[in-house]
């Protein structure tokens, strides 16, 4: 008969970290005792005490001469996989998110599985990659920048809108200059490119290329700090939404030929 967790929701929690190894392998398929011990290279007087308290928390069952997980015990495992995937990432994201401040609204849909590229003094320019990699084919990429930097801005523009893609920045009131590095040419009006001046609301810049891939730049004193990149449907449409909420506030800027 159905027993639920007899021990209670937190103990479930605790049995379910202590104990993942053996719950894991017996999810993945139900074995006699022996297999587990050869399994998991563990002691049988060991493996006795672990299989009793998946049983106690009511994880696994005694079933036919093997140990099976229940339905509960199968999808804690499920969840408690996802949990320690979502903590390594949140780890691997670590040197560069860190940077922001604590109470930024860098959220967890966008760090799950994300591409994290931290800046090496080695290679500068390794991390520019990245971004521009990330919008080369892109037929329309959006963002917002709250700093930049001399050069990478007409990189990224020129990038964008190589291959008649389009692209809308919505800058910090003071960055139009930075934009180009220069005025704007007779010809460059002719670029599929829209410029607007907000304020940024966040200390990281955001980019997002069509609908397929999402990243977020965090800036160091000089230069880039590191990037976070992410194709997930999740990710992509917390990045639009963020984005969407910035440009509401912002307003076009009107380009004067030099």
């Amino acid at each position: 008969m159905p027993r639920g967790c007899p021990e209670g929701a937190d103990e479930a929690v605790e049995v379910v970290r202590r104990r993942y190894d053996c719950l894991r392998a017996i999810v993945t398929e139900p074995r006699e005792k022996r297999v587990l011990v050869e399994a998991l290279g563990t002691p049988r007087s060991t493996l006795d005490d672990v299989v009793r308290e998946l049983e106690s928390a009511g994880l696994v069952v005694y079933e036919d001469g093997v140990w099976r997980p229940t339905t509960t015990g199968r999808v804690a495992a499920d969840a408690h996989a996802d949990y320690r995937e979502t903590v390594s990432d949140l780890c691997a994201a670590a040197p560069v998110v860190d940077a922001l401040p604590h109470d930024t609204p860098l959220d967890r849909t966008f760090l799950d599985g994300a591409t994290v590229h931290e800046a090496d003094q080695a290679l500068p320019d390794a991390v520019v990659t990245s971004i521009l990699e990330s919008v080369a084919d892109a037929e329309r990429t959006r963002g917002f920048a709250p700093t930049a930097f001399v050069g990478f801005a007409d990189r990224f523009r020129d990038r964008a809108v190589e291959r008649d893609g389009s692209l809308e920045l919505v800058l910090a009131p003071d960055l139009f200059d930075l934009l180009t590095g220069r005025g704007l040419e007779e010809e460059d009006r002719n670029l599929e490119t829209t410029v607007l001046s907000g304020e940024i609301p966040v200390e990281f810049g955001l980019w997002v290329a069509d609908h397929d891939e999402a990243g977020v730049v965090v800036y160091a004193e000089q230069g880039i700090r590191g990037v976070v990149v992410n194709d997930t449907p999740a990710a992509v449409e917390w990045a639009e939404e963020l984005y969407h909420r910035v440009r509401a506030e912002a307003r076009s800027v009107e380009f004067t030929p030099v």
